[in-house]
């Protein structure tokens, strides 16, 4: 996107401003890595025009992925079990419950002013299709509090033949939006991680999710892409997702 703005528009402001001239909708990812602040919400709804939506990635804790105990309101921490890696593990749902009404209020300016679209829940791959998923889904649609939730998978078993007529059935009773990935077919490609290991949450993107161990394979950008001959040339074997 940077080579997209103009010179001269380097501000936040600036630069949503000038996406707004030219979309009438955005989903705002930042709010995956730590609650919104009000004020700051306030200025979106400000800065944007009428008729346009945005829709708002869920806080990472909302969607049961491991975030930093640091990243939470400093009077949150001490009731937050954390790991040996400081990360938030498996906290209560009266924990979990507040973030999410943080997280609702801090959005009311869009709310208000209409510019609110949906709530972007993307579940990590670890969520898998069985019964206690589906309640915690429900729940948490409970806990957005009208707001309209967007559900994204990342594990293939939610549209596995055997269980995909009853998880678009669920959603539409819920009221859901789904959200899937739209890309290119591209040639089909395995990670690998040669004679090395990628540990963490499997998909090795040099986010902080992931930790690669022995030679970099990953580059600064992500994990290398090679071919699963290439993997057997280098001893070296799939890292699944």
């Amino acid at each position: 996107m940077k080579y997209w703005y103009p010179r001269g528009v380097r501000s936040g402001e600036a630069r949503l401003r000038y996406y707004a001239d030219h979309f009438d909708t955005v989903e705002v990812n930042s709010t995956y890595y730590r609650l919104p602040e009000e004020d700051l919400v306030a200025k979106w709804a400000e800065r944007l025009p009428d008729g346009f939506v945005m829709h708002v990635k869920a806080f990472g804790m909302m969607t049961r992925h491991p975030v930093k105990a640091d990243v939470l309101p400093p009077d949150l921490r001490d009731a937050a079990p954390v790991d040996e890696r400081g990360r938030v593990d498996r906290p209560p749902r009266e924990l979990r419950s507040e973030v999410f009404d943080r997280f609702h209020a801090a959005l009311e300016p869009l709310r208000s002013a209409g510019k609110l679209g949906g709530i972007l829940l993307q579940f990590p791959s670890y969520i898998v299709c069985k019964p206690l998923s589906f309640e915690y889904i429900e729940w948490a649609k409970e806990e957005l509090r009208g707001d309209h939730p967007l559900v994204e998978f990342r594990h293939r078993s939610w549209l596995e033949e055997e269980n995909r007529a009853q998880v678009f059935s669920f959603l539409e009773e819920l009221g859901a939006t789904y959200v899937i990935v739209d890309a290119p077919k591209t040639e089909a490609k395995i990670k690998c991680a040669g004679t090395h290991s990628c540990k963490g949450n499997s998909d090795c993107k040099g986010n902080g999710n992931a930790s690669c161990k022995g030679q970099n394979t990953c580059g600064k950008q992500g994990f290398k892409l090679r071919t699963k001959d290439e993997c057997t040339k280098l001893g070296g074997s799939e890292v699944k997702g």
